[in-house]
């Protein structure tokens, strides 16, 4: 998944940013993006109605998953909601949110925006 596909789901005049976190995307298995709405309304409706969507590209399936910030804490300091990348050890409870420990299971692009 690239910028371009997550850009064509939502409304582009909504959008402030779209950043791929390249830094956390183990070896393809998915992309991991930061999603920044102009404001909290926007980001709300994208998570009403593109959180869940299925991605089919003809060689695999997944499903966008969209978290708010509060979600995302959670899941991030959470080890066993955090899909293992294949080949690698289970993360530490406290281990750096920047380290490769997510997987294909759930793809997460982040809706960030203030607190609804």
């Amino acid at each position: 998944m690239d910028k371009d596909l997550l850009q064509a789901f939502f409304d582009a005049d909504s959008l402030e940013s779209i950043q791929i976190l390249s830094n956390t995307v183990p070896q393809g298995d998915y992309t991991q993006a930061e999603i920044i709405f102009n404001t909290t309304e926007q980001a709300q409706q994208a998570l009403n109605d593109v959180d869940g969507i299925p991605i089919d590209d003809g060689e695999e399936n997944q499903v966008l998953r969209l978290l708010n910030p509060a979600q995302y804490a959670v899941y991030d300091a959470t080890p066993n909601l955090r899909p293992i990348a294949p080949g690698s050890s289970s993360p530490a409870k406290n281990e750096s949110p920047h380290k490769p420990s997510v997987g294909p299971s759930t793809p997460p692009p982040v809706v960030d925006a203030p607190e609804v």
